[in-house]
């Protein structure tokens, strides 16, 4: 209650006047004269004298107001700061994901989100699907885009877009992939992976698993891009997400390897920590993503 009262203290001082600070708060003159007898009455102090032209300030009165003054002033800064907010006129965006679904699902929508929302910061934390949702349970982020894992209670799961896992050579290995190869076939040809503890291999591996079949791969990496580009080169069979190799596999860059019992498709999305509520410029992003992903097809 005291912080109204010295509400209508600041508007008195300011103006000077005890009708002009009634009109700029909606309020009647008895109201604001006995709002400041309240609290000249609860602080032992005369803060105004009547003169001919309005009231002024006591010495008293110029010692609160100086404080008051300040304090106004920046819960108002704070009002403008929360509105350019609401109004997507400043914020930040915090993300993480790894470097694929970063390039070939986030950029994307980036390019539309910074073009529509210029004042908007924008910050990428490139990490693993495990990575991503450690710095989300740690509330570094807003949001994770992750291969989705399975339900939590800790975090809100939105599913994006399925995908589809698969082994992709160069035309070296033409020969040998003219038919749909078992999983016990792999272990013979030179396989390019990504490295342990990311959530593709911990699928392949137990894709492997459920065929009876270990896999030794000659070559792990952290980037699917380098694995792809390896395979172009005749390295191996490098095992990438087909969605973002259609065009090498259209022009006839890379080579689909067919297998007998494929690998099952996983499902890419954003996950957010259930106990962090999100900014109006993070639901926006959130959005775009989401819309751009059930679009189908390309995310471009």
């Amino acid at each position: 209650m005291r912080l109204e009262l010295y509400r209508v203290f600041y508007h008195v001082a300011r103006y000077g006047s005890i009708s002009e600070a009634a009109r700029q708060l909606f309020a009647s003159q008895p109201a604001v004269s006995q709002s400041i007898r309240q609290l000249e009455d609860y602080l032992g102090a005369k803060l105004f004298v009547r003169g001919s032209r309005g009231v002024s300030l006591t010495a008293e009165g110029a010692v609160l107001y100086d404080y008051v003054q300040r304090g106004y002033n920046t819960f108002l800064t704070g009002e403008r700061a929360l509105r350019d907010v609401l109004t997507l006129q400043s914020g930040e965006v915090r993300i993480g994901g790894s470097d694929t679904l970063c390039k070939h699902v986030l950029l994307p929508v980036l390019r539309r989100f910074m073009s529509n929302h210029p004042q908007i910061k924008i910050r990428v934390t490139n990490r693993t699907t495990p990575e991503s949702l450690e710095l989300l349970r740690r509330q570094e982020v807003d949001m994770a885009l992750v291969h989705l894992p399975e339900a939590s209670e800790e975090f809100d799961l939105t599913p994006i877009r399925q995908i589809t896992d698969c082994f992709v050579a160069n035309a070296r290995f033409a020969e040998a992939l003219q038919h749909p190869l078992h999983a016990s076939a792999l272990s013979q040809l030179p396989l390019l992976v990504l490295e342990r503890e990311t959530s593709t291999r911990e699928s392949l591996d137990a894709w492997a698993a459920r065929q009876g079949v270990v896999l030794t791969p000659e070559v792990e990496l952290g980037s699917v891009d380098l694995l792809v580009e390896f395979a172009r080169i005749g390295l191996g069979l490098a095992y990438v997400v087909r969605d973002f190799v259609e065009r090498d596999l259209a022009e006839g860059e890379l080579l689909e390897v067919r297998l007998v019992d494929p690998p099952p498709g996983r499902t890419v999305g954003l996950a957010t920590n259930a106990a962090l509520p999100l900014s109006r410029a993070a639901q926006e992003f959130m959005q775009m993503v989401i819309a751009a992903g059930q679009k189908g097809g390309t995310l471009e």
